[in-house]
């Protein structure tokens, strides 16, 4: 996220928004420098949320799953160094059950949307 849309999103944002928007872009910045390094460097909470949401899986999915991984130092429960994370996401948390929910009402029943179907539930 580029600083005007930031500035457009947050409507004015304060001193303390601006701090965490620069903490922000400078932890992406050098784990990209890490990554060119060739040296994994875990994502920040915000990265994990965008990449579950994008591939419509849950928010509350992705803060579990980063604090998983974040609280064994970016290690799986072998104990192995978790190499890829989005591929750790997509292998271990990207489960139906973690899929965003959304409710439609039609002709009088309330469909349920899983990420992929439509069901009354």
């Amino acid at each position: 996220m580029e600083f005007e849309e930031f500035k457009r999103i947050n409507n004015n944002p304060g001193s303390d928004d601006i701090i965490l928007y620069l903490f922000t872009k400078i932890q992406l910045l050098e784990r990209r420098v890490g990554e060119l390094e060739g040296n994994f460097q875990p994502p920040i909470l915000n990265e994990v949320i965008e990449f579950f949401e994008n591939n419509a899986y849950s928010q509350d999915a992705a803060i579990r799953a980063f604090n998983h991984y974040h609280q064994a130092n970016w290690k799986d429960t072998k104990g192995k160094p978790v190499k890829n994370w989005k591929q750790k996401m997509r292998t271990v948390w990207f489960k139906d059950q973690n899929r965003i929910k959304t409710v439609q009402q039609t002709q009088g029943k309330t469909l349920f949307h899983d990420g992929k179907n439509f069901g009354s539930r």
